[in-house]
């Protein structure tokens, strides 16, 4: 997946289909167009287009440049889960384990740990896969088997682990059945899970939890099982029925003095739909005794079933505009949250608020942020402030804690000589754009349209700072106020990075030059129709077409100052012109009116 990120390695059926003329395709993916794009005649195959997991209907819509219009339909699966026969995937990683205290991340130095991922497609239909974790106190090790039937996908994955003189057991098994036609002619999902560890299965990094000294609610159990069913009605409502039960495990070493015990359970009903183009909604209905938050005191053993409600409602009032809103009875925990983005590439804002109230506890938190993308550096405010004691109506907390905090992100870039200072680094690879000395004085905006992604200018070379790497991409170049006349060549680099690494790219050229002029015979007529080519005298492999119209009227770019030869095309042979760019030329250059100076 990091070599080669533009390959599908899952399996999605091999139909293929056939254009016979230049044409227009829409893809249609169970009703909804998810792409749209341009096809010259060939032959295409289904396995590169964007499939949801399970079972999916496809419709091409086909429209050639003569209007004629057809639909070809197709019935496919995906599953994030599978490979394509064949494939393999693999994941090596290592260092020393790691928290999070105080908003930033510590490191047991003294410590080890690493992980490895073998997987394989061994058909479309069946995948393996192996694994290996450890650290100075556990080991796992771990296989895998992952099958499609007819009846949906079943996953199995065994374990095992060893602290110590103690060797645990565990396994895991699945069963998804996605996006089918059930007896209703509607489409439903069956998921079911089952999660089963003995008293001695350890994890490696578990006694981390206890690192930071903030001991969150542990929850051991030796079986969990959980199940859901969804149906998506013609009327836009999708209903969803779900259950959960873990059974607990109180021989198993706990690492946290809090320890949810007793056995847990709730079922639930939802529904959801969208009230309108920008608005939708969802209730839910259940009953469980999953809270933990009452009774703290009392190591968690409250078990008491309740009846639980929840409601969510999401806002899209602008296209970069979302509120977010739920209440839930279950912990009376309530959110609202809000994001906002304003403009594209450098000179991009970014802001959003965020506000908890969990009843049971009198506990909440406020938080907001606000960012700013530029084109040497990125900055970032936020604020959080956190309340105990807090209940309705009278919101004055007992206690509260504020924190603020202000980052500034940019990157330092090296490549071929060049240094230059941008936006981090977040890509795979990244490049640096300098102007050509002939327009040094000028700013170079990398992007294409309004979305301006880095912008060299008096401040030194731009970095572009998000290139896929291992992937072909192409790196739009303009410069708004170029001499007219002056040649970018194709406006662009098209590259191939590789990972961790960048280009030194130079906009413009020594070659820059577009001269205009009209080429005439000996018996001064005009040179019509004809091609031919421009050599520099200076640099013999330095060379551009050339092309005459019906007045005998020629253009040639890419050319520089100096002395050149044109060699054109001619009824009795070759006729020989010369071109001579002064100096101090630049742009565009009027050459008047040519005759030749010799013939071949």
């Amino acid at each position: 997946r990091k070599l080669a990120p533009g390959e599908s390695i899952s399996p999605v059926g091999r139909s293929a289909f056939r254009i016979e003329r230049q044409s227009e395709v829409d893809v249609i993916v169970n009703g909804a167009v998810v792409q749209h794009f341009q096809l010259q005649p060939g032959n295409y195959n289904l396995r590169d287009l964007p499939f949801n997991t399970g079972a999916n209907e496809l419709e091409l819509a086909i429209t050639d440049d003569s209007g004629d219009r057809k639909t070809l339909k197709f019935s496919t699966f995906y599953d994030g889960s599978l490979l394509g026969a064949g494939k393999t995937e693999w994941s090596l990683s290592g260092g020393a384990p790691s928290y999070v205290v105080d908003s930033g991340r510590k490191y047991e130095i003294s410590g080890r740990i690493g992980t490895g991922l073998l997987r394989h497609g061994i058909s479309d239909h069946v995948t393996i896969e192996t694994s290996a974790q450890a650290d100075s106190h556990v080991a796992t090790a771990a296989a895998g088997i992952f099958i499609q039937t007819p009846a949906g996908v079943i996953g199995v994955q065994p374990a095992v682990s060893k602290t110590n003189a103690k060797i645990g057991k565990a396994i895991g098994v699945n069963w998804d059945l996605i996006g089918f036609r059930g007896s209703l002619g509607l489409r439903e999902s069956i998921r079911f899970g089952a999660d089963y560890r003995d008293t001695n299965f350890r994890t490696p990094g578990d006694q981390l939890d206890a690192a930071t000294k903030i001991f969150l609610p542990q929850q051991l159990y030796k079986l969990r099982l959980s199940g859901a069913h969804s149906i998506a009605w013609d009327n836009d409502i999708t209903t969803t029925l779900s259950g959960r039960y873990q059974f607990d495990n109180p021989e198993a070493t706990s690492l946290s003095p809090y320890v949810v015990r007793g056995n847990r359970y709730g079922a639930d009903i939802s529904v959801a739909k969208p009230l309108a183009p920008w608005m939708s909604a969802s209730i839910l209905l259940g009953y469980s005794n999953e809270t933990y938050l009452h009774g703290f005191a009392a190591n968690f053993n409250n078990t008491k079933p309740e009846f639980r409600a929840a409601a969510r409602v999401y806002i899209r009032p602008a296209e970069r505009t979302s509120i977010n809103a739920n209440y839930d009875t279950l912990n009376k925990n309530s959110q609202v949250s809000a994001t906002q983005s304003v403009g594209d590439g450098i000179g991009r804002w970014d802001s959003s608020v965020n506000a908890q109230h969990i009843g049971d506890t009198g506990t909440g938190v406020a938080a907001g942020a606000l960012g700013y993308a530029g084109n040497r550096g990125e900055i970032r405010l936020s604020h959080s402030a956190g309340a105990e004691g807090l209940n309705y109506p009278s919101f004055r907390p007992l206690h509260s804690d504020e924190r603020t905090s202000l980052r500034a992100g940019t990157s330092i870039a090296f490549a071929d000589g060049l240094v230059a200072v941008g936006a981090p680094i977040r890509g795979g690879a990244f490049a640096i754009v300098k102007p050509h000395a002939s327009i040094a004085d000028k700013e170079i905006n990398i992007g294409s349209g309004e979305t301006v992604i880095a912008k060299a200018d008096q401040f030194g070379p731009a970095v572009v700072s998000n290139l896929p790497h291992y992937s072909n991409s192409s790196i739009p170049i303009d410069v708004p106020d170029l001499p007219i006349g002056y040649s970018l060549g194709s406006g662009g680099f098209d590259v191939r990075p590789p990972l961790r690494a960048g280009y030194a790219l130079e906009v413009g050229s020594a070659y820059s030059i577009t001269a205009f002029g009209t080429l005439v015979n000996a018996e001064g007529e005009p040179l019509v129709l004809q091609s031919g080519s421009a050599t520099s005298s200076e640099n013999k492999k330095k060379q551009v077409t050339v092309f005459t119209n019906s007045a005998g009227r020629f253009g040639a770019d890419g050319l520089a100052p100096g002395r050149w030869t044109l060699r054109m095309e001619a009824p009795d042979g070759f006729a020989i012109y010369e071109l001579m760019i002064p100096a101090n030329a630049e742009g565009l250059f009027k050459a008047g009116t040519l005759t030749p100076v010799g013939k071949e």
